[in-house]
């Protein structure tokens, strides 16, 4: 399509080698040969360390498309303009990208994995919650919310805010890293399952017991009779 349209691809990798599932990375540089393309990466997220505003761009053009049409001189322009990270980063990176043993990246990994697993098969024994996929990548699972269920929840930001009200558990509104979806009384949030499986069981279980109550008033105002 990219090609047909005579346009680059630029690729979002930053979350690229965080995959635990059966379907393997295949990073956007491979087709380089085909169109040219801009990769975005960062330490963030690969080498656990949110909030390092650390990045990099690619380009894989054995064609020198990107070059010729003068992209490239425009992309070192724009490097001129931006504020720089702090110093005691910059003189981190070397060694962050040369010196990280592949054990680290594996336990990473593992443990991504591991919560992923626990939030996902939890989440489904919850009725209000649903996880259509189960993740195969990165740190978040979406889940969509069935507003229908629960009572005085008017969205997925209500239901974010009250259940850090209540239960000290905090899920990240869908609507706010996403276009909103609403359909049939249904909005989305984005669960960042934690590093210690312990403490996410028991998150887990304070999200059932949210539920619970909620559900519980719905329930109730149901059953209230008729004024006619």
């Amino acid at each position: 399509m990219a090609r047909r349209l005579g346009v680059p691809v630029i690729a979002d990798e930053v979350y690229g080698h965080l995959t635990y599932g059966s379907t393997p990375f295949v990073p956007m540089g491979v087709f380089g040969s085909v169109v040219p393309v801009l990769t975005l990466g960062s330490i963030s997220k690969r080498w656990a360390v949110p909030g390092w505003r650390l990045g990099w761009l690619v380009t894989t053009d054995p064609n020198g498309v990107l070059k010729q049409t003068g992209i490239v001189t425009c992309i070192n322009n724009l490097l001129h303009m931006l504020s720089e990270p702090a110093t005691f980063i910059q003189a981190a990176v070397p060694d962050i990208l040369g010196r990280t043993k592949e054990d680290f990246f594996n336990k990473f990994i593992y443990k991504l994995k591991e919560t992923s697993d626990i939030c996902y098969s939890q989440i489904k024994d919850i009725d209000c919650l649903t996880c259509f996929t189960k993740p195969e990548g990165s740190m978040f699972t979406l889940v969509q919310i069935h507003l229908p269920l629960l009572e005085d929840i008017k969205d997925d930001i209500d239901f974010c805010c009250k259940l850090a009200k209540e239960e000290s558990m905090i899920i990240l509104p869908g609507e706010i890293v996403l276009e909103s979806i609403h359909q049939g009384g249904s909005k989305r949030g984005r669960a960042v399952p934690g590093l210690v499986p312990r403490t996410l069981a028991d998150n887990t279980f304070a999200l059932e017991r949210f539920h619970l109550v909620i559900a519980s008033k719905h329930a109730a105002w149901q059953r209230k009779p008729s004024l006619q």
